[in-house]
């Protein structure tokens, strides 16, 4: 066996006990140099580092932003930097200036921590796109100087934490996707913000496509204090950094959140789905915390399986299928779109959340007027009218008051924005549908809020063979 093939099976062995990859596809595994679930909620990096290595304590955030951030285990990244320098255990001036030695240029620490750690991810997925085997022992065979032995990388994993069971592989389900139901758009429900091309984590490359940027408008410098970024789903907190969060759901999935200010929630605190986790950064810096990029103030959202950034192509947000993009960022609807019931969604659209499930239709009654209606902005509000047989000449309408409200009626079941029974799409707030020989059963309405509005009138009615007398209204609703 060449000096290699020596090198990736010990490192193998670190990582995975047993050499799983002999035997099993890549698909089916997940190493354990990824940053497990288990990991964040139960390894406490602040107090390791107060315990073992004071001097260092004060880059705790660091770590665990960029351990967050890459998906690369902190204790990989603190063995590397042991390794390499023997910088955990010792305080010495070339271990605070090169942490990790030759594998990262001089820098500040937490450019180092970010170089080093995007590397591994880098060299990590671009592996398991390319379906070879033990994605995570290349990873560090090409991190590590060829003069690097993998005994001395066991030796130094195990003397640094020597309570550890060294982690094994968990098993997944190939091609798996979250619940239908899972997951909602991570802003709040019945807000619409615009969004950006589906593409990594990093921003460059093809796979995994696991993000999307999304925001509600501002600039750097803007006041963002309205702007809240919500939980996809319940699950557990995870606090990586004063701007970055994960939140980890039931059935081995996660979502992270970055480019945050204002952050809401602590590790291990439970939340629940369209919980207010915090506002997006209108200030550079924090938007940045720990360094990196960003042009201007948005969220980054990003979808992981089992610590591990998933591909989002056919994931569904809040009822929108994801098709993701040639590569990152791709902005041409002919390949990147969101699609809800029929209805494509391309970049530069306002999106629409109405969360998971569609909210209770508000019941109204035969002849009923609803006054000085108000929602904002991508807002849907539902409502029904029960028709009995006999009934005649059935009328929903809107009028008055101001702003964009778009109404649209179906029989049988909600409507949305492309399936409607009818949607007269008036320039004004005036609007009517009317059905002379109407179908028995349960017609639903849907007000859209286009844009603001406030003052609208509603009223639906229909007359039967019991009730002779007309019903109170006219082109204006009144």
């Amino acid at each position: 066996m060449s000096s290699t093939g020596r090198v990736m099976v010990a490192i193998t062995a670190v990582l995975l006990g047993p050499a799983v990859w002999a035997t099993e596809p890549e698909t089916g595994v997940e190493p354990a140099l990824i940053y497990s679930y288990d990991e964040m909620l139960h390894f406490d990096l602040k107090q390791y580092l107060h315990d073992h290595a004071p001097h260092l304590e004060d880059q705790s955030e660091v770590l665990s932003h960029w351990a967050g951030y890459s998906s690369i285990s902190p204790k990989v990244l603190l063995a590397l930097i042991e390794l390499q320098s023997s910088g955990v255990s010792n305080a010495s001036r070339y271990a605070q200036q090169q942490p990790f030695g030759p594998l990262s240029a001089p820098a500040p620490f937490a450019e180092q921590v970010q170089e080093v750690a995007t590397r591994l991810a880098s060299t990590y997925y671009r592996d398991r796109e390319l379906k070879r085997q033990a994605p995570d022992s290349r990873a560090l065979l090409e991190l590590l100087p060829n003069t690097i032995s993998a005994t001395n990388f066991t030796a130094t994993y195990r003397r640094l934490f020597p309570q550890d069971t060294l982690p094994r592989a968990t098993r997944l389900t190939a091609a798996a996707l979250p619940p239908a139901d899972l997951l909602q758009l991570p802003f709040p429900a019945g807000e619409a913000w615009y969004f950006g091309g589906s593409h990594t984590n990093t921003g460059s490359g093809t796979f995994p496509q696991a993000s999307l940027d999304l925001n509600n408008g501002g600039g750097w410098g803007s006041d963002t204090r309205n702007k809240w970024v919500v939980a996809a789903a319940e699950g557990r907190a995870v606090r990586h950094s004063s701007c970055s969060v994960e939140v980890i759901h039931p059935g081995g999935w996660s979502t992270t959140y970055y480019h945050l200010d204002n952050v809401q929630i602590q590790t291990n605190q439970q939340v629940v789905k369209n919980q207010r986790l915090a506002n997006y950064a209108g200030n550079r810096n924090q938007a940045l915390c720990n360094g990196g990029h960003s042009t201007g103030p948005h969220q980054h959202f990003s979808l992981k399986r089992e610590g591990s950034f998933h591909h989002l192509n056919d994931v569904l947000l809040s009822g929108y299928k994801v098709h993701t993009g040639r590569d990152s960022y791709d902005s041409d609807c002919s390949y990147f779109w969101l699609l809800r019931a029929g209805q494509k969604f391309c970049v530069g659209n306002r999106l629409p959340n109405p969360g998971t499930g569609l909210p209770e239709p508000l019941l109204l009654n035969n002849g009923q007027a609803l006054s000085n209606l108000a929602a904002s902005q991508g807002t849907f509000t539902y409502y029904r009218l029960q028709v009995p047989a006999d009934a005649t000449e059935l009328y929903f309408s809107i009028a008055g008051g101001s702003g964009d409200a778009d109404m649209h009626v179906l029989r049988g079941e909600q409507p949305n924005l492309s399936r409607y029974d009818c949607r007269p799409y008036s320039t004004s707030q005036d609007e009517s549908c009317r059905y002379a020989a109407p179908v028995a059963g349960t017609w639903y309405v849907l007000l859209h809020a286009f844009g603001n509005y406030q003052g609208i009138r509603l009223q639906a009615g229909y007359r039967t063979a019991r009730r002779t007398q007309d019903l109170t209204f006219d082109s204006s609703g009144q």
